[in-house]
């Protein structure tokens, strides 16, 4: 992993990530493209959070959910559907707790985005 800058804190129970020009990568090689994430919750009474990112690569990023802490059928998923593409200006909001939001929603530009088919899901690709 690396990155250009970071920082993280914490203030009245709300917790704020964020890196500019972070890349991961694994052991086996796969890696991550660079970009600049930056993610906001909090807990309790007024839990919600967002999440925004300047580009997520999905085909890197889905051969690293092996080494991500998913539950096993969302791996299992990602390893089927095979999405590739990238999304742009990417932004998830929740409220509630992140396992179980009351609401949610979810933005981005696709990229030539694409995935294979899945039981009774059509796969596409080309998609932007």
């Amino acid at each position: 992993m690396r990155m250009r800058d970071h920082r993280c804190r914490q203030y009245d129970g709300r917790y704020q990530a964020a890196a500019r020009d972070l890349a991961i990568g694994t052991e086996d090689g796969t890696m991550v493209a660079p970009s600049d994430f930056d993610v906001t919750w909090t807990t309790g009474s007024d839990a919600g959070g967002t999440l925004a990112a300047a580009a997520i690569e999905l085909e890197p990023l889905a051969r690293l959910a092996a080494s991500l802490p998913l539950p096993e059928r969302a791996r299992k998923l990602l390893a089927e559907v095979r999405p590739r593409g990238r999304l742009a200006d990417a932004r998830v909001e929740w409220r509630g707790e992140p396992q179980a939001p009351e609401r949610f929603a979810a933005r981005a530009k696709f990229v030539g985005l694409g995935a294979e088919p899945v039981e009774a899901l059509p796969g596409f690709a080309g998609l932007t």
